[in-house]
């Protein structure tokens, strides 16, 4: 009879669970240093802030751009679970649902504005990356047909006039210290024209 060989450990699975915690300790160094400094941030400065090694930082993400495309997928997951919110108020009407919704990406917006400079660094990427989030588009249009179905906002409304305000909102937030109040101004009148009344002059 031959000797049993002994059976090896699994690393891998360890291997795993640190690269994941090493990945969400990058993430959020990157996004409180983003938040706070915008794009010009060092990938060195996000590893010191992150605990890890230069080298880690690099194999999780190879340069600033990646990690950067990443904070966006994770904002637009925001902005998509923000529209599940709005969609699933019964007590709203469609109108209120649609305000909420421009109202709440203000919000997510307004609450990272050096990362709004970051993200438009990335500007290229962010119609592949909405298309990618789960439910984002398909909320959008759902929001947009309800509230023409509705009759309160203009009929010719469309779902990407949804995403053009606030993208446009989103710009204006960015440079809230030079223009204080702009974005609540500007958010106003795009709610006055969204209305009904708005198109029939």
């Amino acid at each position: 009879m031959g000797s049993q060989q002994t059976a090896e450990p699994a690393p891998p699975a360890i291997l795993r669970a640190d690269a994941q915690r090493n990945r969400e300790r990058i993430l959020a160094a990157a996004r409180e240093l983003m938040a706070a400094h915008g794009a010009a941030v060092e990938m060195t400065d996000i590893a010191e802030a992150a605990g890890v090694g230069v080298g880690t930082l690099y194999r999780r993400f190879p340069d600033k751009e990646g990690l950067i495309l990443e904070l966006l997928r994770e904002k637009f997951q925001e902005l998509a679970a923000a529209l599940e919110r709005e969609l699933a108020r019964e007590d709203a009407t469609a109108r209120e649902r649609l305000h909420g919704y421009i109202r709440a990406a203000c919000a997510i917006q307004g609450a990272d504005r050096g990362l709004q400079e970051a993200f438009s660094s990335a500007i290229d990427e962010h119609s592949g990356i909405a298309y990618s989030t789960p439910g984002l588009v398909e909320s959008t249009r759902r929001l947009a047909a309800e509230a023409v179905a509705e009759g309160a906002v203009r009929p010719d409304l469309q779902w990407e006039d949804i995403v053009s305000c606030c993208c446009a909102l989103g710009h204006v937030i960015q440079h809230e210290d030079s223009l204080p109040g702009s974005w609540q101004k500007l958010l106003q009148i795009q709610l006055d024209g969204l209305d009904r009344r708005a198109a029939s002059g």
